[in-house]
């Protein structure tokens, strides 16, 4: 997630962002900030002018937020006079302590940025806790020594903070019983063994499956897009359940098409367009990379190709292309997912021991209009397959 980032009580906030809304950063932040005790019952807030002034963010949104606040309990609004906080748990709500969610910043080219896909599961974790009855601390860390402490007692989090849930990798081993000083912790993500306890969709079967739709679909010749930002074990799962899938059919892969398609920026459509000439033969693709799912659609338009009907495409996750031509794609429940992670994590808070190390969610095919019966398959075609390559070469 790229854009200009300005922080609200020293907390970042993303103007341009397609899956977490001005308007939800700023409720969850003020949350935050009430029940850490900012602020006491009955002191009168900052005014949405205030705020807006402050933080450079626009008054709409703001007031937006102020409102879910009255809508929820926390605060009343006094015509003229302004808003007051009304109590620092709304009646019926619990007082469980709060989750620390922990997400990676980093500066590329002189942008700040997230993880990918995070503050799509960000969004909908913040629902989740809520709904739990717990409070969300976020926290963006930038440093290695964040990382290394983020589930010490502390360090990184308050002292409120009751566990943790990170939704980027870092080096974590999952132990059997939790070390004093030490918070129950789950990164909700991708398959990773420096990285547990995790919860993840198995993209492994979905993969497979993929693959296997799109043999029985008379392809021959598929040509897979990889994710750079993914660990070179989760890259290595997707490409090995998409090279079963083609062993059992008796089909060569085309490795050197996924090893190429590392460099390629999914946000560059002359490096898509030349991409896809290299591999002209393929009559179907596998995106891995769910941001690429329709620049890919687009680059092929460019190129002439007809999606699809003389290309298919399988995407992968949360990205479903426009209402009247959504993308055929991997993908999962991710209610599912939030859910089976916080239950990982609250296992943890009751007992202070990990039972699981690795819980992978199901991943189905979603319909869409991207894929077709192949019509055209030549020999010439097949024999211009590139040579295969070492599957271990595959990385980020």
């Amino acid at each position: 997630m790229e854009g200009k980032i300005r922080t609200l009580f020293g907390r970042p906030v993303f103007i341009s962002d397609p899956d977490l809304t001005l308007t939800d950063q700023i409720y969850e932040i003020l949350c935050e900030e009430i029940r850490s005790g900012h602020w006491q019952v009955g002191e009168r807030l900052p005014s949405v002018i205030t705020l807006s002034n402050q933080t450079g963010l626009g008054r709409t949104p703001i007031q937006q937020a102020f409102e879910r606040l009255d809508k929820a309990g926390y605060v009343r609004q006094e015509q003229r006079s302004g808003t007051f906080l009304e109590c620092q748990f709304p009646e019926g709500g619990k007082n469980l302590g709060a989750v620390g969610v922990a997400l990676h910043l980093s500066e590329e080219e002189g942008n700040l940025v997230t993880d990918a896909y995070s503050h799509f599961r960000l969004a909908r974790l913040l629902t989740a806790i809520a709904e739990r009855g717990y409070a969300a601390e976020v926290r963006y860390l930038r440093t290695q020594e964040e990382w290394n402490n983020v589930d010490s007692v502390g360090k990184v989090f308050g002292e409120h903070i009751v566990g943790i849930v990170s939704l980027h990798p870092c080096d974590h081993e999952s132990v059997p019983n939790l070390r004093p000083g030490k918070l129950p912790f789950v990164y909700l993500g991708s398959v990773s063994r420096r990285c547990q306890p995790v919860v993840a969709g198995d993209t492994s079967k979905g993969f497979y499956d993929a693959t296997a739709k799109l043999i029985a679909l008379g392809h021959r010749n598929i040509a897979c897009f990889m994710d750079p930002s993914e660990s070179r074990e989760e890259n290595a799962v997707r490409m090995e359940a998409h090279e079963a899938a083609m062993s059992e059919a008796g089909l060569a892969v085309m490795r050197q098409a996924a090893i190429d398609s590392y460099e390629v920026n999914s946000s560059d459509i002359f490096a898509l367009r030349h991409w896809l000439e290299t591999c002209a033969a393929a009559t179907a693709l596998i995106c891995m990379r769910g941001s690429a799912n329709m620049p890919l659609v687009n680059a092929a338009r460019l190129l002439g190709r007809s999606i699809p009907d003389n290309l298919s495409l399988i995407g992968h996750g949360e990205h479903p292309g426009n209402p009247d031509f959504p993308v055929t794609r991997v993908d999962y429940d991710y209610a599912s997912l939030v859910s089976a992670c916080l239950d990982l994590l609250i296992e943890q808070m009751r007992t202070r021991r990990v039972t699981v190390s690795q819980l992978l969610i199901r991943a189905f095919i979603r319909d869409g209009a991207t894929v077709a019966r192949c019509i055209q398959q030549s020999s010439t075609e097949a024999a211009s397959c590139r040579p295969a390559a070492d599957l271990h070469t595959l990385s980020n």
